[in-house]
């Protein structure tokens, strides 16, 4: 009786809430959004179909490994252009450039509007790809950024107001500011770890975020 009362009460959620409905670049984040992201690892034709349902067009990039622990595998480049990705749209995992659609979308492009009184134009990386163990170290657990399962942001720009960019912009109480703290808060709510100047020195300049088997928002 109680899976049956469960049922119901889960069947008259919005489809958003519903665990068995697939991600849809219009749903704002959920309790349920990096489980789905992540679910997405299981199903790459889902994957796609979320990306062309959010206006973007990709070239597949053919599988490989590389050395004892890094692999290029379910891994796209978006289109030149896509999301605002400077200087260059890097190759990622599918579930990762769907999580930056949400996270634009639902999280950056609102505060720009509200924060900057602008709309967002770019957001910079420093890499997503890098065959390497966690913080370069020589041994240890691979990185996320080892599979493309992880990117690293260092800066946003607007249409008609001045960047907000990593490590200079933290520190401070102005707008900049404020939009980097509500950024990476937003970022917590779409990847699963998200790091962030406050975190460590070695992520002092930028937000890495990743859909790994881990979850942290610091």
């Amino acid at each position: 009786m109680l899976v049956v009362l469960a049922a119901l009460a889960v069947t008259g959620l919005p489809d958003r809430l519903k665990p068995w409905t697939p991600l849809h670049p219009d749903d704002p984040p959920s309790v349920l959004t990096r489980w789905k992201l992540s679910s997405l690892s299981a199903d790459p034709q889902a994957c796609r179909a979320f990306l062309r349902e959010a206006g973007l067009s990709w070239q597949e990039v053919p599988d490989r490994r590389e050395g004892e622990f890094c692999a290029i595998e379910d891994t796209v480049r978006l289109a030149p252009g896509s999301l605002g990705l400077v200087p260059n749209v890097p190759i990622m995992r599918c579930p990762v450039a769907a999580g930056m659609v949400i996270w634009r979308r639902h999280g950056l492009e609102p505060l720009a509007r509200s924060v900057m009184g602008a709309e967002l134009d770019t957001i910079t990386h420093i890499g997503t790809y890098n065959c390497r163990r966690q913080r370069g170290n020589r041994s240890g657990m691979p990185s996320q950024h080892a599979t493309a399962n992880a990117i690293d942001i260092t800066g946003f720009g607007f249409k008609d107001a001045p960047p907000a960019q990593l490590p200079e912009g933290w520190g401070g109480s102005d707008r900049q500011a404020t939009f980097l703290r509500l950024a990476q808060e937003e970022a917590c709510q779409v990847f699963k770890v998200v790091l962030g100047p406050d975190s460590n020195a070695a992520h002092a300049g930028h937000f890495h975020m990743d859909l790994g088997p881990f979850w942290s928002c610091s």
